[in-house]
């Protein structure tokens, strides 16, 4: 089990892009939860320790959506320096439930997507 306790939550300046899939979406940072990870991809060949998060965003569970209600976004998140990857009990679904982060010591952010059915991956 995780321990959240000493995790933040993302502000939107720690997320390069956020504001795009903001008005793409129509909604704001609810920090992705209860979309669901459908990819991970780690590549080391353009950048050393690159991660590749894909996000499903599915409309039926955010109320909020002011575009049409049937629509599904797929968002792709990308890690740069990423030097240890933890990726436990990914499966067919990987609802996240916590996208959080945390200043390490050596001053990169740590990134930890919790799942409340599915994977939880931890990324320092």
């Amino acid at each position: 089990m995780i321990d959240y306790s000493t995790w933040n939550r993302p502000t939107d300046a720690e997320i390069e892009g956020i504001q795009k899939v903001n008005q793409t979406t129509g909604y704001e940072n609810d920090n992705f939860t209860d979309d669901e990870v459908l990819k991970i991809v780690l590549d080391r060949s353009e950048f050393a320790g690159q991660c590749d998060v894909t996000v499903w965003i599915l409309s039926e569970v955010h109320p909020r959506f002011r575009h049409d209600p049937e629509k599904r976004y797929v968002v792709q998140i990308v890690f740069y320096e990423v030097e240890n990857v933890e990726i436990a009990d990914f499966n067919h679904q990987n609802v996240i439930s916590a996208f959080l982060v945390k200043q390490q010591e050596d001053q990169k952010l740590g990134i930890l997507i919790g799942s409340k059915f599915g994977g939880d991956i931890t990324m320092l």
